[in-house]
């Protein structure tokens, strides 16, 4: 709510901003020109001086306002599945799973990733929405952007630490593997456990008792994905330096890895892609959240 009321200020100081413009400048309407004191020939240097600095304060007062897009995160209290039906129902297939092992012995949970846990592409339903059937007392929190990498979330490290949660269910990395600019993305295996390794120490720095789930970047349908910039054997092989790396990162300090994508494929495969991916990663928001949450709950099972 602060966010969106920061936003609409922006754009009304945007749009004072620009009309102050127009009724400033030497060409504005005549009635314009008799409300400005001073509009005599005379005075016409130092009414075009004042004009200036109206225009500069303005702008001046615009610049913080500015700035909030780059600093957006989504922070949500509550994640509400959209179809009853689509919550998951304990099953005796669920029995041994070690991620609802954790989250069931934590009042809150802060999903962290990209836009499969943001929702931005289905409607803003993430991945975990039907996992709320199955943990009806533990509180669901939400910092994602869609579209964004490792180094992005390395940068706003600050405000996820900032969310009180007793876990956080980390999901990033596919759009690194994905994109490949090295400005943006984490190149190698490497890179992108040391960018981990930085969001994590920021979080334990102030929460020294949380933990922590990583789950394995998220496959893509690589022949349809018009954002994939390396070809199927280097990608593939991407993949799986990643979530080596992430579970031997996990292994070493004790913290829950999880790698879905199996068994996402072999249900797609089994049932066809589009029943559950709506274009070349994003699940949609009925049967395939539900074949995401699934799939984390029963490969994570000892």
């Amino acid at each position: 709510m602060v966010l969106l009321i920061l936003k609409t200020l922006k754009w009304f100081l945007l749009f004072v901003f620009v009309i102050s413009l127009v009724l400033l400048s030497d060409k504005n309407c005549a009635f314009v020109k008799k409300a400005l004191e001073g509009c005599n020939h005379s005075k016409g240097g130092s009414n075009k001086r004042s004009r200036q600095l109206i225009s500069l304060f303005l702008f001046l007062l615009l610049c913080p306002f500015l700035y909030i897009k780059t600093q957006e995160i989504y922070v949500s209290k509550a994640a509400h599945v959209n179809n009853v039906d689509l919550g998951l129902k304990y099953s005796n297939r669920y029995r041994g799973s070690r991620l609802l092992y954790v989250l069931k012995r934590c009042n809150s949970v802060c999903f962290v990733g990209n836009s499969i846990t943001e929702g931005s592409a289905n409607g803003f339903h993430g991945w975990y929405e039907p996992l709320k059937e199955l943990l009806p007392h533990t509180q669901f929190l939400n910092v994602s952007k869609g579209g964004k990498t490792t180094k992005y979330f390395v940068s706003i490290r600050d405000s996820i630490a900032n969310v009180s949660a007793d876990c956080f269910v980390l999901s990033i990395g596919c759009n690194d593997i994905r994109y490949r600019h090295p400005d943006t993305c984490s190149m190698d295996s490497s890179e992108y456990i040391t960018s981990l390794k930085k969001i994590v120490s920021e979080i334990r720095s102030r929460n020294i008792n949380a933990k922590f789930v990583f789950i394995a970047p998220w496959i893509c349908t690589h022949w349809n994905d018009p954002l994939c910039n390396e070809n199927l054997n280097v990608e593939d092989k991407l993949y799986e330096e990643f979530s080596n790396s992430l579970q031997n990162y996990c292994k070493l300090n004790d913290f829950l890895y999880i790698n879905p994508n199996p068994y996402i494929r072999d249900m797609a495969f089994k049932n066809g892609w589009n029943y559950y991916i709506q274009d070349h990663i994003h699940p949609n928001n009925t049967e395939g959240i539900k074949l995401y949450a699934e799939a984390c709950v029963i490969s994570s099972i000892e």
